[in-house]
């Protein structure tokens, strides 16, 4: 068996619990409201011969025959009470208010209680179709007379936490007032509508209650469709009851009061239309009959005869990007036959500050035209974020039910939900620098950031330290991989070494290339936000969840010197010491002492790299500071004495444009030339490269000898042994190096 779900403040009353309180006792022969078989009002609880349900069965079974009942809902003693001058019968819900407390013990109610019918067969003043409503209540003391009311609203009402009420009056709302006697009468019982405004003073000077119909005690009126009754005589308790005095499960004369309305038959009377529908309940006691009575306790929980509820689905945690889908549910309660139509189903999504629709996300909605199936109408609002935060949706529903339009809304107010929320969370990873140069061979450090945002501000509930953006997790593994442009050969250092895990959200790697070119370093990885796992990579993509690719640009250096004589004539043949003294420092733009790193270069051999003589160049080197020395000339020639030191930076990796020289003077032999006066020629095999009918001997670069000895017209051949015009010549030409040294070349004249 099951209690209708039924809220009171205070505590939940199961059905087995309330079946093992039940106490059997004799009882009077039971009093149906004039043969109409539906239920007995009997002044007592259990159910007996006579046709018609009663409370035990109704409550604690399986409903009897009801269309609805309320279950018992408990009042535990002190718990609550009306308060404040606002709360009152002819004013407005709103105003009322309620506190823990107590009030006369014979105004405590104990157990309410209510269930609906429908009449079945016309006849006794009802027709077929005919809604009547059942009501009760027990109370904690029987020592005096007590003014009840019971509250039939159309709207959920019922105490919030804070001391105020949830829902409005409407226009419809029945509230039934008696007097509780303790001596088991019940003297009149009347019938009110709530109108808002017009009603007359009949209730109260305020107008926005008027009259229905009254009614007496069921044991003597003969009008069935408002009477009431009170127990004469103790009772068994169905359900767990304790007196102020007398055995539990027993309730004392005058402590129990149950009665019936047929509305159907008193809004004819009254002409007040359709009954419509109902959706809550409220049981009170009161000072006086009057209207404006002072109300004291109460006990308040649902009835929803004719009802609509609307509930908002699926609030989750998605990553950016992601669809989310809110399931709007709408149902509608239309018992007795009343019909049921839907008006609308609107709901409102709330972003979060800040974030534009279109722009910084998405909303679709299918609630313009829901999906009806009986009494249940069902719609979605689908939406997604590029950005982080908690997306609350509602919705509001219109429904017309039984003639009465009701209006429902994700209020938390059951049965309704509360509001769904989406919480979108986000991930995103950077690198650094994102461009740089470096020499060949220099280690480059790449630092990944990766941040996450969970949506939700600082230190929240399930969330992290920061608002907005923050480091991800530690432990975080970042993935690198390298892609080499031109000839460049990069790799990690240490060899392999391709991840990092993030501490405060940072890590690095380091990656070098022993050859030039450009390396685009790309990082991926898995970020885990309030259970969604997000992969992010770097790239060109969009820039809220990644950052570029880092391009790193590593360069080499050019070395170039040149060899020359001491005409500056080109001169191939030397040797070279070539030393690498320092390491560029790229990141402090200076120079680091290393060992020194030595290498022969030998003109047209390798390492030199151009193939012209006395022209030499090294290619591919590493950035820093070269020292260059002559170390062996080329026959014939001296040695440089000169050591030339060239930097290779950043800024100039090459010296090709501005290369240093070294010269090399003429090293002259001194030669004795013996010529054939008849022939004027050298005597043989006195010059082994000169032939025997030659005359001269070709001196690359000679000077004009002293003597005007006869010579070609590029002044580089000397003939010897020539005649000078008009004399004999006897004696030396000499050709002296520029440098301090004795005769390069002196050569005897003889006739």
């Amino acid at each position: 068996m099951k209690l209708s779900n039924f809220w009171k403040k205070g505590r939940w009353l199961s059905a087995a619990a309330l079946m093992g309180a039940v106490v059997v006792a004799a009882v009077t022969p039971a009093l149906a409201v004039h043969d109409l078989g539906l239920f007995e009002l009997d002044k007592n609880a259990v159910n007996d011969a006579t046709a018609g349900d009663d409370w035990a069965n109704v409550l604690l079974g399986n409903g009897g025959g009801s269309l609805k009942n309320t279950g018992v809902i408990v009042d535990p003693a002190n718990t609550t009470i009306f308060t404040g001058g606002g709360s009152k019968d002819d004013i407005n819900i709103p105003s009322w208010q309620h506190t823990g407390g107590s009030v006369p013990d014979k105004d405590e109610i104990t157990n309410a209680y209510a269930a609906a019918y429908t009449v079945t067969t016309t006849g006794n003043g009802a027709q077929a179709g005919d809604l009547v409503l059942y009501y009760g209540a027990d109370r904690f003391a029987q020592n005096g007379s007590s003014n009840n009311g019971f509250w039939f609203f159309k709207n959920n009402v019922a105490p919030k936490a804070d001391g105020t009420f949830t829902g409005t009056h409407a226009v419809g709302d029945i509230l039934i007032v008696s007097e509780f006697t303790n001596g088991g009468a019940v003297s009149t019982v009347k019938a009110y509508e709530w109108v808002g405004s017009g009603g007359g003073s009949d209730f109260s000077s305020s107008g926005t209650v008027k009259p229905l119909a009254s009614g007496g005690d069921c044991a003597s009126t003969s009008n069935d469709s408002l009477c009431a009754v009170v127990n004469s005589g103790n009772i068994a308790a169905p359900w767990p009851y304790t007196p102020k005095q007398g055995a539990s499960g027993t309730i004392p004369k005058g402590g129990f009061f149950e009665g019936g309305i047929n509305l159907s038959a008193v809004f004819r009377a009254a002409n007040s239309g359709s009954v419509g529908c109902f959706s809550s309940f409220l049981a009170e006691t009161r000072s006086s009959p009057s209207g404006d009575a002072v109300l004291k306790d109460f006990v308040a929980g649902q009835f929803p005869l004719c009802d609509a509820n609307i509930k908002i689905a699926n609030s989750a945690v998605n990553a950016v990007g992601v669809n989310h889908i809110f399931d709007i549910t709408g149902t509608v309660t239309a018992l007795g036959g009343a019909s049921a139509t839907f008006t609308s189903i609107t709901p409102t999504v709330t972003p979060p500050a800040g974030l534009v629709k279109g722009a910084d996300y998405t909303e679709v909605s299918t609630c313009a035209t829901p999906t009806v199936n009986g009494n249940v109408a069902t719609c979605s609002v689908t939406i997604n974020s590029n950005k982080a935060g908690v997306f609350t949706a509602n919705a509001t529903m219109v429904a017309t039910v039984g003639g009465d339009q009701l209006t429902r809304s994700t209020d938390g107010v059951s049965p309704n939900s509360g509001p769904a929320t989406k919480r979108f969370v986000d991930a995103k990873i950077s690198l650094s620098p994102l461009t740089d140069t470096n020499g060949i061979t220099e280690l480059h450090t790449i630092t990944a950031t990766v941040q996450q945002d969970d949506g939700l501000a600082a230190n929240a509930a399930g969330g992290d330290a920061t608002t907005g953006f923050g480091p991800a997790a530690n432990g975080t593994v970042v993935t690198f991989s390298l892609t080499n442009l031109g000839a460049a050969t990069s790799a990690f250092v240490p060899a392999g070494q391709n991840t990092c895990q993030t501490a405060g959200g940072t890590c690095t790697v380091q990656i070098t290339s022993p050859t030039a070119g450009t390396v685009n370093t790309h990082a991926t990885t898995s970020v885990t936000v309030s259970g969604q796992q997000m992969t992010r990579s770097t790239g060109p993509n969009v820039a809220q969840t990644a950052g570029d690719d880092v391009e790193k640009i590593f360069v080499d250096g050019t070395l170039r010197w040149l060899k020359v004589d001491n005409l500056n004539n080109p001169l191939g043949g030397a040797t070279f010491q070539v030393c690498r003294t320092h390491n560029f420092n790229s990141a402090t733009s200076g120079f680091d002492d290393i060992t020194d790193v030595c290498v022969s270069v030998t003109d047209n051999s390798a390492p030199d790299t151009d193939s012209d003589a006395g022209e030499l160049q090294m290619a591919h080197l590493i950035l820093g500071r070269y020292t260059i020395k002559e170390t062996a000339a080329p026959s014939g020639y001296s040695l440089d004495p000169d050591t030339e030191t060239v930097e290779l930076t950043l800024a100039n990796p090459s010296n090709v444009s501005n290369p240093p020289t070294f010269v090399n003077p003429f090293l002259f032999t001194m030669f004795i030339i013996t010529c054939n006066q008849a022939t004027h020629l050298p005597v043989n095999g006195q010059i082994a490269s000169l032939a025997p009918s030659s005359g001269h001997v070709a001196l690359p670069g000679a000077p004009q000898d002293t003597l005007g000895l006869p010579q070609t017209a590029d002044n580089a051949v000397l003939d010897l042994c020539a005649k000078a015009t008009g004399t004999n010549v006897v004696g030396s030409a000499e050709y002296y190096n520029l440098t301090d040294s004795t005769f390069d070349l002196s050569a005897d004249v003889k006739k």
